[in-house]
């Protein structure tokens, strides 16, 4: 029997030992019910608003987290904010040797996972003494690490990397030592092994592997106030750094947490006095900043309580120039500490400091996050160069935010940066490639072309998708394409997925346009004549996306962009003017209109400038992607095949990018008379009710009298421009 320094045995002093061995308290797995929380803004709560609600605060804590989780509670969701991750990268680092080195133990102590220590659970803590030691060392460490946010909100954070620098299995052994409240060896060895080691448990999920834990947090939380030794009522009361945040009731003061299946109180923190349980509440957020692993098969999502500080060096989310709004979001860059996320791209040279993309949702239902993520999710292990891929998510402050890699621009900044460029063989092959790629991309949506392995049932099943909002705006250009190759301007990205669609029929899923949300520029004439709308409308887009790539190459921006984007507006007949690249028309001995194209979308042909590669490019746009029927456009997997041979032939012959092909015969001018047949609408009184008007040149007196009816547009005069000032500015991301 060991004796402590104050005369007391073990066993008075609530530490059992068994000859040479010791007492587990526990086994080396944590099975069973856990502590995870979702760590939201909706936790943060008063006592029950209404009179006649008699549940306690724990239970309303714990009803509303029992009711956040029930919403996010899936295979994907990381409720410990990545210490698990972090753990076990910390393993394979020691593994390779590529972590600091500790002293070895004089005494040969080993890692027993799981060991711990039994005490009599009638007896708290206090009741023995420690010897006041100097000065910890580590307090004063801990605190010259912590890390203001950049946004000075007054929010702090302890790095990882300094962390692991401080709280090693040496110096916690080192300041248990020091508190002098064991007399035998073997006593401190098991303490510092219930602190130091690791142990297993799941968290109830038969889809989740098993999770990683310790005690290294809560050492460190209470060497900040002086207090180490405490850590034994921690272990005492099976506690765990999974189990933080702790909380303390506002009202009764009581300390609690939740495990998955109930509240858990925490007796013996109820008897601290005021300054231990002010440092405690306060100390332990700094060791709670999230830990994003990217490097999974799965897009993790992370519920983060407001009290936490985001692990960020640099934050531009008020600098207007790296902060875009859009219709669905708002996107700002940041660069998070390179401890606390393990991206690395297969092909990326960068340092390990890359700037990411903070997509903040404008949407704050859980139905409008999932319609973004279900898209980008298909794609997660996926290698197409051309199509972003979605890091993270987390919920934070209120809102959803998407975690993407930070892009220098977008299709159409690439385009004003270099707005005078020289064609050539070279640029002419790029253009032809980015094109190809966004094809390929766009085709992978269509078909749904990806790796099930990591969708849920349902999402498998789904066969055809619609990305619904192709616009210069949602191509993401980097402008170091990560390949090696110095030569070419970058590499172009699909992004935006808030509009796509799946669909499980092979028919896929036409739907009608009541309600939808469109970018007005880049909708197809299905919309306004009221046809049902699928993939040939993404088709649509893309030719339109590609006439003006071409229009850039042949004329540059000033002198091409801008004025053919003046030129559709000119040509546009009604009051409101549009630069769509369709307008309606009214044929008077058929009373009724038709679409057409605009007459300036066909005159590229005859740019000076223009090569048998932009020729036969704007041929391919004209007779199978620009049609107004939208059953006369390709397929995108046509589209693919055609872009193919186009980058075959440039690859192949440099004339074929060079030689002029202004004056050689056309397989045909331009498909502007392409009636549709108009799929003229026959105009019931019924149907006039239904359809609701905008002012055209035309006054509605003038209309009537000359016997026309209203034109076929999809809203009304005020829904229209409400949505026109919501999709012109870019959406990223």
């Amino acid at each position: 029997m060991a004796l402590l320094q104050d005369g007391r045995n073990t066993e008075s002093a609530n530490i059992s030992e068994n000859g040479s061995s010791l007492t587990p308290l526990r086994p080396v797995s944590l099975e069973g019910p856990t502590s995870w929380r979702d760590q939201s803004p909706e936790l943060i709560l008063t006592h029950a608003e209404d009179p006649n609600d008699r549940r306690s605060f724990e239970q309303l804590y714990f009803a509303q987290t029992s009711a956040t989780r029930s919403e996010a509670d899936n295979s994907s969701t990381c409720r410990d904010n990545g210490d698990s991750a972090h753990l076990q990268q910390s393993s394979e680092q020691h593994a390779r040797g590529t972590d600091p080195p500790e002293r070895e133990q004089a005494d040969g102590l080993s890692a027993a996972v799981g060991s711990g220590v039994q005490f009599d659970r009638q007896v708290e803590l206090f009741d023995h003494i420690a010897v006041e030691a100097n000065p910890s060392p580590l307090e004063d460490a801990l605190h010259d690490a912590i890390r203001e946010h950049p946004s000075k909100n007054g929010k702090k954070f302890i790095p990882i990397d300094k962390f692991d620098e401080i709280i090693t299995r040496q110096n916690i052994y080192e300041e248990l030592q020091s508190r002098r409240i064991f007399n035998s060896t073997k006593l401190l060895e098991t303490c510092v092994k219930n602190v130091w080691d690791k142990s297993t448990y799941t968290d109830g999920s038969t889809s989740r592997p098993s999770l990683t834990t310790s005690r290294r947090k809560l050492f460190a939380v209470l060497i900040l106030f002086g207090k180490p030794e405490w850590i034994i009522s921690f272990i005492k009361d099976d506690l765990w750094d999974k189990d933080l945040p702790l909380r303390q009731n506002d009202e009764t003061k009581q300390w609690f947490c939740q495990s998955k299946d109930r509240i858990r109180h925490i007796a013996f923190m109820n008897s601290w006095g005021h300054h231990y349980t002010w440092s405690f509440d306060n100390y332990q957020w700094l060791m709670l900043s999230p830990f994003f692993n990217m490097a999974g098969d799965k897009i993790l999502f992370y519920p983060l309580d407001n009290r936490i500080a985001l692990p960020l060096i640099e934050d531009d989310r008020n600098d207007e120039k790296d902060e875009l709004r859009g219709g669905f979001g708002e996107v700002w860059r940041v660069k998070m500490h390179p401890a606390h996320h393990n991206y690395r791209s297969k092909n990326d040279a960068m340092s390990d400091c890359p700037s990411f993309a903070i997509k903040r949702l404008h949407t704050a239902t859980k139905k409008g996050f999932d319609n973004e993520v279900d898209a980008l999710k298909r794609f997660r292990n996926e290698d197409h160069v051309h199509l972003i891929k979605l890091l993270a998510t987390y919920h934070y402050d209120g809102s959803y935010h998407l975690v993407f890699l930070w892009a220098d621009g977008n299709l159409r900044n690439l385009w004003k940066e270099h707005p005078k460029p020289q064609p050539s063989h070279e640029l002419a092959s790029w253009v032809a490639e980015q094109c190809l790629g966004i094809a390929k991309g766009l085709k992978m949506i269509h078909n749904d072309e990806f790796k099930k392995s990591t969708l849920s049932t349902r999402d498998a099943q789904r066969i055809r998708g619609r990305h619904g909002d192709i616009k210069p705006e949602n191509i993401l250009w980097f402008r170091d394409s990560r390949n090696g190759d110095s030569n070419t301007m970058g590499v172009l990205k699909i992004s935006d997925f808030g509009l796509s669609r799946w669909h499980r029929d092979d028919s896929n899923n036409p739907i009608y346009n009541q309600g939808l949300a469109v970018s007005r520029t880049y909708r197809a004439p299905e919309y306004d004549m009221k046809k049902p709308i699928s993939q040939p409308w993404d088709v649509w887009a893309l030719a339109c996306l590609y006439l003006e790539f071409l229009t850039w190459y042949l004329c540059g921006w000033d002198a091409g962009n801008n004025e053919f984007d003046k030129l559709r507006l000119d040509e546009h007949k009604e009051e409101i003017k549009e630069d769509s690249f369709f307008t309606l028309r009214y044929i008077k001995d058929k009373s009724n209109y038709e679409a057409r194209l605009k007459v300036c979308v066909g005159q590229l042909h005859n740019t000076e400038g223009c090569t048998n590669f932009i020729r036969d490019f704007l041929d391919f746009i004209s007779l199978h992607m620009l049609r107004i029927g939208s059953e006369k456009r390709s397929e995108s997997t046509e589209v693919v095949k055609k872009l193919e041979d186009l980058c075959e032939k440039c690859r192949d012959s440099i004339r074929y990018c060079t030689d002029s092909a202004i004056g050689q015969p056309r397989k045909r001018a331009t498909n502007e008379s392409d009636d549709y047949d108009a799929e003229l609408m026959d105009y019931t009184d019924t149907m006039k009710d239904k359809i609701r008007s905008a002012s055209s040149s035309k006054s509605e007196g003038e209309r009537k009298a000359a016997g026309e009816p209203r034109p076929p547009v999809a809203a009304s005069l005020a829904v229209k421009k409400m949505k026109w000032r919501e999709h012109t500015k870019p959406d990223p991301y």
